[in-house]
């Protein structure tokens, strides 16, 4: 993607945080040297925005030609952060841009339109069912390495349906092998097994054992981290598809060897066929019809996410998705 001629305020909306990251990086790189990124570039969530953080646009750093306020998060910001926005806009500081980024955004918003008006509108395209093998091999084969069959499966079970954990775990291996032609199950195994942090896996092996105090610890500590409610939405619908996919087979009468080896689950096997004893064929219908109601109503700014989202987890953990 490419940037054009600078302005003063850019807006960047996409499901994936990997892909946004890597467009604000690139017109970060363009608007601002990295010897003055320590002065020059201050960054906040758009929760926090106040009049300070106003002033402070209107004033140039004293070390920086230029300066930078990358706003994050655009789709959970408060009346009061849109106001002062879109008052800043009718007239913004020469030297001084704005990025802005997030999952969605109202397109009926005065800020949106302001936007637009003032700046650079970029709307990242998210790919439907994305082929996550196909994307690890081409970013594996762009580094010029290999990665070995048993590791390619860990890592895309371990994924947990989400495309930035998977991103960001190839880039880390990518790092950690960084003299190893190919890559091995050991050497994914030491990354994707070894985070201190909560990740889309824990959340979904939660509610595959219907645990409901491990569920809604770990979906509050994924929404700290900043985790998008989307992203979450999309991890759940991979998990609970490959429940239903695998409670058809045994309801035709599949043995559980059959099914491992008919979709291909090499690793944590034993956890998915305890979890598929936890859910029926009619509770995984009404959960995907409900996720895909609320991913839609999501995107349409009808819901807010976290509420509909617990809700749904206290229906399905205590049966009551009938």
């Amino acid at each position: 993607m490419n940037v054009s001629k600078e302005k003063p305020v850019y807006l960047i909306i996409g499901e994936d945080e990997y892909e946004r990251r890597e467009v604000v990086d690139r017109i970060v790189a363009k608007l601002l040297p990295s010897s003055e990124t320590a002065d020059g570039l201050v960054r906040v969530s758009s929760s926090e925005i106040n009049e300070e953080h106003i002033s402070k646009m209107r004033v140039l750093p004293f070390f920086s030609s230029s300066q930078i306020f990358l706003v994050s998060t655009i789709d959970k910001i408060k009346k009061k952060g849109v106001d002062l926005l879109s008052a800043y806009l009718d007239n913004p500081c020469a030297g001084t841009y704005l990025i802005l980024e997030g999952a969605a955004i109202d397109g009926r918003s005065v800020l949106f339109k302001k936007v637009k008006k003032a700046g650079e509108f970029i709307q990242l395209k998210k790919v439907k069912n994305v082929d996550f093998k196909t994307l690890v091999f081409r970013r594996i084969k762009d580094a010029g390495r290999n990665i070995e069959p048993d590791a390619l499966s860990l890592l895309l079970e371990r994924s947990g349906g989400s495309e930035s954990f998977l991103r960001v775990s190839i880039d880390k291996i990518l790092l950690s092998t960084k003299n190893e032609a190919n890559i091995s199950e050991s050497d994914v195994r030491i990354i994707v097994e070894k985070s201190t942090s909560y990740d889309a896996f824990n959340l979904t092996d939660a509610l595959g054992d219907k645990n409901a105090g491990r569920v809604m610890k770990i979906f509050s500590a994924l929404l700290e981290q900043g985790v998008h409610e989307l992203e979450i939405i999309g991890a759940l619908c991979w998990f609970f598809r490959r429940l239903f996919e695998g409670r058809c087979l045994l309801e035709n009468g599949a043995g559980f060897s059959y099914i491992k080896e008919a979709m291909n689950i090499k690793f944590y096997f034993e956890k998915f066929a305890a979890h598929l004893k936890n859910y029926t064929k009619k509770e995984l219908t009404r959960i995907l019809d409900e996720l895909f109601f609320i991913d839609l109503y999501l995107k349409q700014g009808r819901v807010i996410g976290r509420p509909e989202l617990e809700l749904l987890f206290i229906k399905l953990i205590n049966g009551k998705l009938v």
